[in-house]
């Protein structure tokens, strides 16, 4: 991103004037020059460092659900948290597709607004289903039907960092009725932004809840993903607030993005389906890797497979 940027500039610099590769320290160097490349390697280090989040896993979704149930209230943050934590998880999503980076932008007047004017995080208009009879329906109109009647979902990427802005992705119902599901996890967040907000409503981000003390409707932002994240790690990892904070640190809005790809490495997809299902272009994925009790367990049991054939080799 940070080439292209450059590169853009270059070419700019050089219509303007009589054309000069501003890029290089000498008109006729073939590379780029020491400061861009010294920067350049300074950004390839950074990306390559590991654990720079740690993942989000299903334990801790399971603790934001209990958080989400002692809240008592379907609007709560808490409730909204959950809800946003299960779609991020399934669908590996970046903090701009859906919360707010800055406090400030908790105030529905303030939302984030992506290249093209609109807001960054998902809203209404993203959303588009098809029931079990085939009925196709879109944005506020989903909220027609009861949630067990619809068998696919589509979600808009407006904007993302791959460059394949407005990208359509489809997620199906889980035939597993006791298990997370995209369908039934982004119904309770139109309901709960329905009820807030109005159904109505296209310029209002889809994660808001209603604010404990002020009634005021108001956007998840970083600092709440990363304040109860942490939380529930303290929780399920037995990590202490002080002398793990640290540790602590490492959860962030990214972790979902890093727990989905860690969950999809772990039960075997591939790393064409990893990039695929997760809008990856690159292999960037392989940096979120981890050692995984059900891979060296699954190396056990290659080990045995291939020690119990006849004539193996």
């Amino acid at each position: 991103t940070v080439k292209h940027y450059v590169n853009d500039m270059a070419s700019l610099v050089g219509m303007a004037t009589a054309y000069r590769d501003i890029r290089k320290d000498n008109p006729t160097d073939v590379k780029v020059g020491r400061v861009l490349t010294s920067v350049y390697n300074e950004l390839r280090r950074y990306e390559k460092v590991p654990n720079r989040r740690e993942p989000f896993m299903p334990e801790m979704l399971d603790c934001a659900k209990k958080l989400a149930h002692k809240s008592g209230s379907s609007l709560s943050l808490e409730s909204a948290l959950a809800d946003w934590f299960e779609i991020g998880l399934l669908a590996g999503l970046r903090k701009s597709e859906w919360a707010q980076d800055k406090d400030k932008a908790a105030d529905p007047r303030f939302v984030e607004l992506n290249i093209f004017h609109e807001p960054t995080a998902f809203c209404v208009s993203d959303i588009k289903v098809e029931t079990v009879d085939r009925t196709r329906l879109a944005g506020s109109c989903c909220m027609l039907v009861h949630p067990s009647s619809v068998c696919k979902l589509w979600l808009t990427f407006r904007t993302q960092k791959n460059g394949d802005n407005g990208e359509e992705r489809l997620f199906t119902r889980n035939p597993n009725s006791s298990g997370h599901c995209m369908i039934e996890a982004m119904y309770r967040v139109l309901h709960r932004f329905k009820t807030i907000v109005g159904a109505w409503s296209q310029t209002i981000p889809l994660s808001v809840y209603r604010h404990r003390d002020s009634e005021t409707v108001t956007l998840i932002t970083s600092r709440d993903i990363e304040t109860t994240m942490r939380t529930i790690a303290a929780v399920v990892y037995k990590l202490n607030p002080r002398s793990n904070r640290t540790e602590l640190m490492r959860w962030s809005a990214h972790s979902l993005r890093v727990g989905a790809c860690v969950l999809l490495h772990g039960v075997g997809f591939t790393a064409t389906q990893i990039k695929w299902l997760l809008r990856w272009r690159s292999d960037a994925f392989m940096v979120y890797l981890r050692n995984l009790s059900m891979l060296a367990d699954a190396q056990h049991q290659a080990l045995d497979r291939a020690a119990a054939m006849p004539n193996f080799l």
